[in-house]
């Protein structure tokens, strides 16, 4: 037995079990105190299951993507940080039992309000995150043209699996510009997380 392997402890939880306000787990205050609880018990790791975006059965281990992140883990209370959300609508919003993820409610309680988000981010970022979204659309084209495709492609046919779609070419390219807004808004946040 090698001597030198320093042995470390820790959890697997994945981030949408985290608990919150909004329905499910996010990463934004709730994994900082974890993470922080974490480090007050001499934790040193934090596994995680994968976090992509999931398919209509929301397992994480069906994700319809290797590279983006699962949109439902943005910190709706980060957004409001930045000034990309009014705080009034996050005080006004509908709060959910926190025993279970309810996908289906958490989607049409927060997906509305990421496009609304992605739709406002020209006006509402700042310069700053504005130069930082350009670069990490330059740096990620590699796939985030791909995904970003195949989300306007989702909206444009009703969400429908793409076998049934009935138009393969992106009509609206504002669809477009929504995936990569919401998918730049998830890796900013994951960044600060680490």
């Amino acid at each position: 037995m090698d001597r030198n392997v320093t042995r470390k402890s820790g959890i697997l939880l994945h981030p949408t079990a985290l608990p919150g306000p909004y329905g499910i787990g996010e990463i934004g205050p709730h994994a900082y105190r974890f993470i922080d609880h974490l480090s007050d018990m001499s934790q040193g790791l934090w596994q995680i299951l994968p976090i992509g975006p999931t398919d209509f059965h929301n397992s994480p281990y069906s994700s319809i993507s290797t590279f983006a992140g699962n949109h439902l883990l943005i910190s709706l209370d980060i957004l409001a940080e930045d000034g990309l959300l009014d705080s009034d609508c996050l005080n006004s919003c509908k709060k959910f039992k926190t025993e279970q993820v309810l996908f289906d409610d958490v989607i049409n309680f927060k997906l509305p309000i990421l496009k609304e988000v992605s739709r406002n981010f020209n006006i509402d970022a700042s310069e700053e995150m504005k130069i930082a979204f350009e670069k990490f659309c330059e740096n990620n084209s590699y796939w985030l043209d791909d995904y970003s495709r195949y989300w306007a492609l989702k909206e444009e046919n009703d969400q429908k699996s793409w076998i049934d779609w009935t138009s393969k070419t992106v009509q609206n390219t504002e669809y477009v510009h929504e995936a990569k807004v919401i998918q730049f808004l998830f890796h900013d946040q994951w960044h600060r997380l680490h």
